[in-house]
């Protein structure tokens, strides 16, 4: 029982990590892009009319403000910068969001092997807690849709 209880609660606190670990990446993805569009086009914005408002209208004064915006839109500093921001900003949100089942995969795995009955009760619990959240996600139970609802509550 040792070696074999050993490897399926070691394999299921594996895989536990495994996913929380891809579903953050994902989200930190998502997260990187949206933060980086929404950065340049504010940032683009913001040039755009500090180039267009002048004290006096002068040659020199327009076509160097004409020059720093054209050198504004071709930056791709800006971009990346806001994107590698976004992406660690969504992977940290993601694993704090998940933090119960990160926590249960790691005792899973890293728990040495006197503590046989804490990793076997982590396994268990985070079998458990992912059939819930399974459930709960892929057949709505226990989620209130606040728009199919009849009374939607104003501090929803």
């Amino acid at each position: 029982m040792g070696i074999a209880e050993q490897i399926v609660t070691r394999g299921l606190g594996g895989i536990i990590l495994f996913t929380q670990a891809r579903n953050a990446h994902a989200w930190g993805k998502m997260r990187a892009d949206t933060y980086a569009q929404s950065g340049d086009a504010d940032a683009l914005a913001r040039t755009y009319i500090n180039t267009r408002m002048t004290q006096m209208p002068e040659a020199g004064s327009e076509m160097m403000k004409d020059y720093a915006f054209r050198k504004e839109l071709d930056s791709n500093m800006r971009h990346f910068s806001n994107s590698v921001r976004g992406y660690w900003g969504g992977l940290a949100r993601m694993a704090a969001y998940n933090v119960v089942p990160i926590t249960l995969g790691l005792v899973a795995c890293v728990t040495p092997p006197k503590w046989k009955i804490a990793r076997i009760a982590a396994a268990g619990l985070a079998v458990v807690f992912t059939a819930m959240n399974w459930t709960k996600e892929r057949h709505g139970v226990g989620y209130h849709a606040p728009l199919n609802s009849k009374f939607v509550d104003p501090n929803f």
